[in-house]
């Protein structure tokens, strides 16, 4: 669990990715030969969690009461988190010239939540100024998930206007973890020297004693589809536009009976002498010298081995692809992705062809789970190989105590035949 939580925070630092970089179908079905694909991409998407906080939480520096003020500022009515790394090595055999199969395997880790105010309020500034206050948590949830996922995939031209592209994964479910707060409140007494949680929830974790890589602790299954279509929104331009409707992650993910459950209704713990400034300087072992019997004797004793389950959060969208001027084209699209609270992001795209050999790209996307960005990309090519680097959210190095993060995709591409 430790390494698993740390790899979740390393992925906060990358920040925030257009979809347009992340999931990519093939329009230029023509060209498409047999070949090995390498992607790696890592990003998160949030409304709160600025790029200095989560690095200074990770490389434990000290955070200012500036910069947390500066956090708590961007806090709305929805705080959202969605979160993703993903490794993934493909290959493609185009059969004839109207089907493609393609065989993959990947290794994912997702996290998501919501998270109300004060959840934000209480991590950020501990109880140091939370005396005779009353914070509500409920509502709030985190999903944390690690699967290795193998799929078959075909790519299938209908005519010389449409391609439907189809896939179904089976998924090795290596650690599921997951809190839900119902009635859930915080609150301090007047001296601040006694802290009380009612608590009304469920958190869910898969055998802690089985975590090594490709460890089975369940299974799953997913979908992904695609229908593009040509056209071309400018009467003048010889090389005809694309559009294409997608979804991806329709599925579920099944933890074992070996799934640690703890579910509590209504329980209220009293902790005594307990101070924590922020969460930067908090200690697990507090809780264990300061209150053994309210954390052992009820929230232990009251877990349990059982199957869980969870779908996965799915995603819908539609991107559109028109060329322009002799070597360049613009994109546009929307993606939206079941998660409570995330509204549709919207994103664009501009790219260009230097030279044979390369390729560069500015993009931008607003909405979903985080804030307006900008981004860039290229691509180059190397005779049979191809590489491309692409990004989002630049404007986060620049101002890191307001913007949310950093993304970064990467695809190695070699042409077989």
């Amino acid at each position: 669990m430790k390494k698993l939580g740390l790899t979740f925070f390393f992925m906060l630092v990358l920040g925030q990715i257009t979809f347009s970089q992340v999931f990519r179908f093939y329009n230029d079905f023509d060209s498409l030969k047999t070949e090995v694909i390498f992607q790696t991409e890592n990003f998160v998407q949030t409304n709160f969690l600025t790029h200095k906080v989560t690095s200074d939480i990770i490389f434990s520096r000290y955070i200012t009461n500036e910069v947390m003020e500066k956090m708590q500022n961007k806090l709305g009515s929805r705080n959202l988190l969605n979160a993703e790394t993903r490794q993934s090595l493909q290959f493609n055999y185009r059969v004839d010239s109207n089907l493609v199969v393609g065989l993959n395997v990947a290794d994912r880790i997702l996290g998501y939540g919501k998270f109300s105010n004060d959840v934000i309020y209480v991590l950020s500034s501990g109880n140091r100024t939370s005396q005779a206050e009353v914070y509500d948590f409920s509502g709030s949830n985190i999903n944390l998930f690690k699967f290795q996922e193998f799929g078959v995939n075909l790519k299938y031209k209908v005519n010389n206007m449409h391609q439907i592209n189809f896939g179904v994964n089976y998924l090795n479910l290596e650690a599921f973890n997951q809190v839900q707060l119902k009635n859930t409140t915080f609150s301090v007494n007047e001296l601040g020297t006694e802290t009380e949680i009612l608590l009304s929830g469920i958190a869910q974790f898969s055998d802690t004693t089985n975590k090594s890589f490709m460890a089975n602790n369940g299974g799953g299954f997913s979908l992904q589809g695609a229908f593009t279509t040509h056209f071309s929104i400018l009467k003048n331009q010889p090389r005809k536009g694309t559009a294409t409707m997608f979804f991806k992650d329709l599925g579920m993910l099944y933890a074992n009976n070996r799934t640690l459950t703890y579910e509590q209704n209504d329980e209220i713990y009293n902790f005594n002498g307990i101070y924590i400034e922020n969460i930067s300087n908090y200690k697990p072992r507090v809780f264990r010298e300061q209150s053994p019997d309210t954390i052992y004797q009820k929230i232990i004793s009251s877990a349990k081995f059982e199957k869980a389950s969870s779908a996965l959060p799915w995603l819908i969208g539609f991107t559109v692809v028109q060329p322009v001027f002799e070597k360049s084209n613009f994109s546009f699209g929307s993606y939206f992705r079941n998660i409570s609270g995330s509204l549709p992001l919207f994103y664009g795209s501009f790219e260009t062809e230097i030279n044979q050999n390369i390729i560069l790209e500015v993009n931008s996307n607003a909405g979903g789970f985080g804030n307006f960005s900008v981004g860039a990309g290229v691509t180059s090519t190397f005779d049979k190989l191809r590489i491309k680097l692409k990004t989002a959210n630049l404007n986060s190095l620049i101002f890191n105590q307001t913007q949310t993060g950093l993304g970064i995709f990467a695809e190695i591409n070699y042409k077989i035949k």
